[in-house]
């Protein structure tokens, strides 16, 4: 299953108790994540850089998680309905694939790390899965709010699973700025506040820094 969606790597005792799922950017490949990961030495954890399954337009290299373009060529807006519709395919794809992987690790010991449009579908794909994670790391990244909304409404929960989010934000991240950021933020803590889901299991580390994957040590730690 995981070479079929992705780039896997063994962790480096070959334990593999444990798993993290790396999405990349628009535009990009597996390639770099998996190269990333490698650099973690995640202790009995392994990995698997997850292959966004949409082309470019205009025969751009790299894949995107959704349509971003309109057909003039312009950019679509957060809540279009070309974004949303594919953002939501997106997410029960890889709610689909924590399912298949739950028949080798437990919910708690998968856990999800995004980049910029793939933090945003690692986030959803977290909030609509049925099963706990063991959490989630979104970088430069962060929730679709009109996306949100319309799938509280369309399928509504009795209860949010409570995974727990680090969100790792450059402050001078010029595509996604602090201040709209910590909005969102604010936003995602309002709606899993109404499903009884304390505020301190979503945490932001801010970086000096502009947009850009974690690299360093610091940054990974």
């Amino acid at each position: 299953t995981l070479e079929r969606v992705g780039e896997w790597e063994d962790s480096a005792d070959r334990a593999n108790d444990n798993l993290l799922l790396l999405f990349h950017g628009e535009g990009d490949t597996p390639a770099p994540f998996r190269k990333l990961f490698k650099a973690m030495t995640l202790p009995s954890t392994a990995g698997c850089a997850v292959r966004a399954p949409l082309p470019l337009p205009l025969g751009l290299e790299g894949s995107t998680w959704m349509p971003t373009f309109d057909a003039s060529g312009g950019v679509l807006a957060e809540g279009s309905p070309e974004m949303v519709c594919g953002l939501s395919v997106a997410c029960a794809s890889v709610c689909r694939l924590i399912h298949e992987l739950g028949a080798v690790w437990r919910p708690e010991r998968i856990f999800l790390l995004g980049f910029a449009q793939g933090a945003t579908v690692a986030l959803h794909a977290s909030l609509q899965s049925k099963h706990l994670l063991g959490g989630v790391v979104a970088v430069a990244g962060s929730i679709n709010a009109p996306y949100l909304e319309q799938h509280l409404n369309v399928t509504p929960h009795s209860s949010l699973p409570p995974v727990r989010v680090l969100f790792l934000q450059g402050s001078r991240d010029e595509v996604l700025p602090l201040s709209a950021a910590k909005r969102k933020i604010a936003l995602l803590k309002e709606v899993r506040s109404k499903y009884g889901i304390a505020s301190d299991e979503i945490d932001l580390q801010i970086f000096d820094k502009g947009r850009g994957m974690i690299q360093s040590e610091g940054e990974m730690r």
